[in-house]
C-alpha cells in the first residue's frame, strides 16, 4: 500500500515514486525531444514501458505528483503525426497515453483533490476565467520577495 507524505522531498527515498519518474524520463526522452521521432527498433522497449504503467497498480496522487508522467502522457497522447513513427499502428502510443491520463483524472477527480495535492480549486485549467484574469489596465502584482527568483513575468495587452 502507498504511504501518504504531507512532505513531497520525502518521495526522493521512496523506491516506487523513483521507478514512476523513471518511467517519465525513458518517455520523455523517447517522444518529446525536438523534430526527433523514436526510432523505430527502440519502439518494442517503448511498448514494454507503456505496458508496465499501464499494468502498476500502486498509482497515487502524490506519484502522479512527483513523478509528472501525467504531463508527459498528456503530451504524447497530443503528438501529430509527424512526431510519431510509421509503427506506430502498431503500438498505439497516443492512444494508449490518452487512455492513462483519463485514468489518472479519474483518480484525481476521485479524491477530490488537484495534482499538487491540494483542494483542486486551483488546478491549471479548471479556475473561472475572470478570476485569474488581471483587471484592464490594472499592473501584475510584483512578487513578494524571495518567491519568484529567476521567474520572468510577462505584461500583455489586455
Amino acid at each position: 500500500m502507498a504511504v501518504a507524505y504531507e512532505n513531497p522531498q520525502a518521495l526522493l527515498n521512496d523506491p516506487e515514486a523513483v521507478k514512476i519518474k523513471d518511467w517519465r524520463h525513458v518517455l520523455q526522452r523517447a517522444f518529446l525531444r525536438d523534430n526527433v521521432k523514436p526510432e523505430a527498433n527502440s519502439l518494442p522497449e517503448y511498448d514494454e514501458v507503456f505496458n508496465t504503467i499501464e499494468s502498476y497498480q500502486g498509482m497515487t496522487i502524490q506519484y502522479l505528483s512527483y513523478s509528472k508522467i501525467g504531463k508527459v502522457m498528456k503530451k504524447i497522447s497530443q503528438l501529430d503525426d509527424s512526431h510519431i513513427p510509421e509503427s506506430d499502428g502498431q503500438f498505439k502510443f497516443r492512444e494508449r497515453a490518452g487512455k492513462l491520463v483519463t485514468q489518472w483524472h479519474a483518480i484525481l477527480s476521485a479524491s477530490g483533490k488537484g495534482a499538487d495535492g491540494g483542494d483542486g480549486a486551483a488546478t491549471n485549467g479548471t479556475g473561472n476565467a475572470e478570476d485569474a484574469s488581471p483587471e484592464a489596465g490594472a499592473a501584475p502584482a510584483e512578487p513578494e520577495a524571495g518567491e519568484g527568483e529567476g521567474d520572468v513575468v510577462m505584461a500583455t495587452d489586455a
